[in-house]
Protein backbone atom coordinates (compact mmCIF):
# COMPACT_ATOMS: atom_id res chain seq x y z
CA UNK A 1 0.00 0.00 0.00
CA UNK A 2 1.82 3.18 -1.40
CA UNK A 3 -0.39 5.47 0.88
CA UNK A 4 0.49 4.02 4.28
CA UNK A 5 5.19 4.09 4.13
CA UNK A 6 6.64 6.75 6.32
CA UNK A 7 3.44 7.92 8.42
CA UNK A 8 4.56 5.62 11.82
CA UNK A 9 1.48 3.41 11.72
CA UNK A 10 3.45 0.16 11.33
CA UNK A 11 6.23 1.32 13.61
CA UNK A 12 8.12 2.71 10.48
CA UNK A 13 9.88 6.53 10.34
CA UNK A 14 8.10 9.47 10.36
CA UNK A 15 9.04 10.48 6.63
CA UNK A 16 6.86 12.85 4.37
CA UNK A 17 8.42 11.45 1.11
CA UNK A 18 8.36 7.67 2.07
CA UNK A 19 5.29 6.67 -0.66
CA UNK A 20 7.26 9.09 -3.62
CA UNK A 21 10.90 6.77 -2.22
CA UNK A 22 8.71 3.70 -2.46
CA UNK A 23 7.92 4.15 -5.92
CA UNK A 24 11.41 5.11 -6.61
CA UNK A 25 12.72 1.95 -5.27
CA UNK A 26 10.51 0.44 -7.08
CA UNK A 27 11.35 1.68 -10.52
CA UNK A 28 15.11 1.24 -9.81
CA UNK A 29 14.16 -2.44 -9.30
CA UNK A 30 11.98 -2.45 -12.67
CA UNK A 31 13.73 -4.72 -15.90
CA UNK A 32 14.09 -1.99 -18.67
CA UNK A 33 10.09 -1.54 -20.54
CA UNK A 34 8.32 -3.25 -16.93
CA UNK A 35 5.06 -1.78 -16.00
CA UNK A 36 4.00 -0.42 -13.08
CA UNK A 37 0.11 -0.83 -12.62
CA UNK A 38 -0.84 2.03 -9.40
CA UNK A 39 -3.96 2.20 -7.50
CA UNK A 40 -4.26 5.15 -4.69
CA UNK A 41 -7.17 6.49 -3.16
CA UNK A 42 -7.58 10.08 -4.17
CA UNK A 43 -10.52 12.74 -3.13
CA UNK A 44 -13.07 12.24 -5.73
CA UNK A 45 -16.09 14.70 -6.72
CA UNK A 46 -13.31 16.58 -8.42
CA UNK A 47 -11.66 17.93 -5.69
CA UNK A 48 -8.30 16.70 -6.32
CA UNK A 49 -7.08 18.00 -3.04
CA UNK A 50 -4.21 15.93 -1.11
CA UNK A 51 -4.46 15.36 2.48
CA UNK A 52 -2.88 13.22 5.16
CA UNK A 53 -4.96 11.30 7.83
CA UNK A 54 -2.16 11.55 10.07
CA UNK A 55 -1.00 8.04 10.78
CA UNK A 56 -3.94 6.31 8.52
CA UNK A 57 -3.32 6.89 4.99
CA UNK A 58 -2.57 9.93 2.33
CA UNK A 59 -5.42 10.67 -0.44
CA UNK A 60 -3.62 11.73 -3.75
CA UNK A 61 -4.95 15.19 -6.13
CA UNK A 62 -3.35 16.11 -9.19
CA UNK A 63 -0.47 17.97 -7.13
CA UNK A 64 1.52 14.89 -5.87
CA UNK A 65 0.05 12.02 -8.45
CA UNK A 66 3.14 13.27 -10.71
CA UNK A 67 5.61 13.26 -7.96
CA UNK A 68 4.33 9.49 -7.71
CA UNK A 69 4.94 8.72 -10.98
CA UNK A 70 7.97 10.40 -11.89
CA UNK A 71 10.23 8.54 -14.38
CA UNK A 72 7.23 5.99 -15.50
CA UNK A 73 6.09 6.40 -18.73
CA UNK A 74 2.01 6.94 -18.61
CA UNK A 75 0.54 4.45 -21.69
CA UNK A 76 -2.95 4.69 -20.17
CA UNK A 77 -5.58 6.08 -17.81
CA UNK A 78 -4.00 9.22 -15.40
CA UNK A 79 -5.29 10.88 -12.45
CA UNK A 80 -8.94 10.61 -12.80
CA UNK A 81 -11.22 12.04 -9.94
CA UNK A 82 -14.14 9.95 -9.84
Amino acid sequence: SLEHPGLGRYGDALNPWADLIAVARGYCATKPGGYLGLGMPSQGGGKGRESVIFNECRTYGPIRWPLVSANWRQIDGGYNPL
